[in-house]
């Protein structure tokens, strides 16, 4: 277990929460953003961001919509980190780029990855199929443009160990809600410190992500003529949808919490969080197994 970890179990023990560490799930179908400093009601850590500082940089963007995608099928690897894609999860992510991938666009000028080989590939031939499909269907005027990938080493559920790889090892591929409420108190409690502490540092990620790019364009990051933007986030699963949880909340979705919860994320799928009509739901590519 991480050092940090251990501390802040150590706290719970030790010191009074502001709330209870279990919280019935069934009374948050529809959730509420919990106040700034206030204890989340999913996954045990504090809001960093209101609603509307959240809302506000975004729309400032133009991005109102985050795609949050997990990489394709991988093959075994002694080490974790160095799996990668196999010819099918390769398949997959190009069958992804050309469907929603295309439905998607246009891009925010960055995209965040998780370093590890399977989300870089994966997100690669993501573009490389979506630009494709997209210049088959746009004008000479209309120049498709693909996002700047940016790697970074807090996407990697690698960084959450050992205390994740012991979850994963106890439910292994399971949707959010299964670790949230895991009968073994001890187990759920870990797990929303766990996924808790990883949605909160991907969300401080888009939040960088988009203000570094206002910073760096005097305020303009549109170039795609005012259309509304499509902000891209891959990563592995497990810990996706806890951050795309996280998101959704933030911005105070009241519609589609439950598929997040409740979804196994297959491969080269995922969640759409849209901010504008403040709803998430599922990202789906045609099927090959």
């Amino acid at each position: 277990m991480s050092i940090s970890i251990a501390a802040r179990l150590l706290q719970m023990l030790f010191q009074p929460l502001r709330q209870p560490l279990l919280y019935g799930l069934q009374q948050h179908r529809h959730l509420a953003i919990a106040p700034s400093n206030q204890h989340h009601p999913l996954l045990l850590r504090y809001h960093r961001y209101t609603e509307d500082d959240v809302r506000a940089a975004f729309t400032k963007a133009e991005i109102a919509r985050v795609a949050f995608i997990r990489h394709g099928h991988t093959s075994p690897a002694p080490i974790d980190y160095e799996r990668k894609l196999t010819p099918l999860g390769r398949i997959q992510s190009l069958l992804a780029g050309s469907s929603y991938g295309r439905e998607l666009y246009p891009y925010f000028s960055k995209a965040l990855c998780s370093p590890a080989p399977r989300c870089t590939e994966t997100a690669e031939l993501f573009f490389d199929s979506a630009s494709v499909a997209l210049a088959t269907t746009s004008t000479a005027e209309d120049e498709v443009q693909m996002p700047t990938l940016q790697l970074h080493k807090e996407m990697y559920d690698g960084t959450m160990q050992p205390a994740g790889s012991r979850l994963f090892k106890s439910i292994g591929y399971a949707p959010l809600r299964t670790y949230l409420e895991n009968p073994v108190e001890e187990d759920a409690t870990a797990a929303k410190i766990v996924l808790g502490e990883y949605a909160q540092n991907s969300l401080d990620l888009l939040w960088n992500a988009v203000q570094t790019s206002e910073d760096e364009n005097n305020g303009t990051n549109n170039k795609q003529g005012g259309k509304a933007l499509t902000l891209l986030f891959f990563a592995q699963a497990i810990y996706l949808p806890a951050v795309a949880l996280e998101f959704a909340m933030t911005v105070g979705c009241n519609h589609g919490v439950d598929f997040i919860l409740d979804t196994n994320t297959k491969e080269a799928e995922g969640f759409l969080v849209r901010i504008d009509t403040k709803s998430a739901s599922l990202l789906h590519r045609p099927y090959k197994e």
